[in-house]
């Protein structure tokens, strides 16, 4: 019985593919907008209550502990507010032929590539606030992951469902959905 030999080649690091090349699209602006609007339904009352605390409470350490409650909630929501713009400006993705890239992150940039092998499965989801935006989320999972491998969110909804669609058929092994735009310009 003949043998296979073995062949395991060293790669010229200077011509691989370098993944700050790709052509990241960019996700809706309308995004920054929706992150602003769940912060709000959720620090506006919490700073509300905090302020009645504050100011109802006839203990004067727990109204100051109130107080300051309310006032570093309303700090972060404040710096939420402003990051929202810049941070939704960093994230994008890019679908190539053999797998999806996610980037997001203002100080820590994080970039992902899922080859579409690995897909187990695609998820979409729209809570409150991203359906008052006309927003969703894709969830991608990867074999032996509990939790999603990549999480693209601020998508408009009408891409999402495609880029969804898209990747169940990648994931598949079936050919064709690449064709036709997923997005606008990219960035």
């Amino acid at each position: 019985m003949i043998q296979p030999v073995f062949e395991n080649p060293v790669l010229d690091a200077g011509a691989l593919p370098r993944l700050s090349d790709v052509a990241f699209t960019a996700i809706s602006p309308r995004h920054a907008a929706a992150v602003r609007a769940g912060q709000a339904l959720v620090s506006v009352p919490l700073i509300a209550v905090l302020a009645v605390l504050a100011w109802a409470v006839p203990q004067p350490f727990w109204s100051l502990v109130a107080g300051v409650l309310a006032g570093a909630t309303a700090l972060e929501w404040a710096a939420a507010g402003l990051l929202a713009g810049p941070a939704s400006r960093a994230k994008g993705y890019a679908v190539r032929a053999h797998d999806l890239v996610w980037r997001t992150g203002l100080l820590w940039r994080r970039r992902v590539a899922v080859p579409f092998g690995r897909i187990q499965h695609v998820e979409t989801q729209r809570g409150p606030v991203e359906r008052w935006f006309g927003l969703a989320s894709v969830r991608v999972y990867t074999a032996g992951a509990e939790a999603a491998d990549v999480a693209l969110v601020g998508l408009d909804a009408a891409i999402a469902e495609r880029l969804h669609q898209l990747l169940l058929a990648q994931a598949g092994g079936q050919p064709g959905g690449l064709s036709g735009e997923l997005s606008g310009e990219p960035r």
